[in-house]
């Protein structure tokens, strides 16, 4: 449950669909990818988020933040 409503939103990344799940803090994670830098820790990642499957405006998305770290 996130917000106090019942989600089971799929999460496409291109290799199978993912639900969130729920960590104990209540937040919602779900991993979207991963990626590789040669430049060792010092290096520069660009990401963004964007719905590509319609030209139509969504609404209700609400995210408070995105955390990246090793695995």
């Amino acid at each position: 449950m996130f917000a106090g409503r019942v989600s089971q939103a799929d999460v496409w990344t291109g290799r199978e669909k993912q639900l969130p799940r729920e960590r104990e803090d209540g937040w919602a994670e779900v991993e979207l990818g991963g990626f590789f830098t040669s430049e060792g820790e010092g290096g520069v990642v660009q990401m963004s988020l964007m719905e590509v499957t319609s030209t139509v405006w969504k609404s209700g998305l609400v995210i408070q933040g995105i955390k990246i770290r090793p695995k």
